[in-house]
């Protein structure tokens, strides 16, 4: 988590990316709408999904009736 607004810090203040590399595209915005949200709503859904259907097949799916 600290790489990237690392890096921006040191592309926007110390001016420091080599020469002829766009480095434009590379801010606040895209990092955050680009980057961060997917990865936390899809880290969420996959955990929510996978630890969620973990847990029904451990501890709530039925037991298969015997018969007597």
């Amino acid at each position: 988590m600290h790489c990237i607004p690392g890096g921006i810090f040191l592309n926007t203040w110390a001016d420091v990316a080599p020469a002829g590399l766009d480095l434009s595209g590379h801010n606040w915005y895209s990092f955050l709408v680009k980057n961060l949200l997917p990865v936390t709503l899809g880290n969420t859904t996959g955990g929510v999904v996978f630890v969620g259907l973990s847990y029904w097949g451990a501890y709530l799916r039925p037991e298969p009736q015997t018969e007597n």
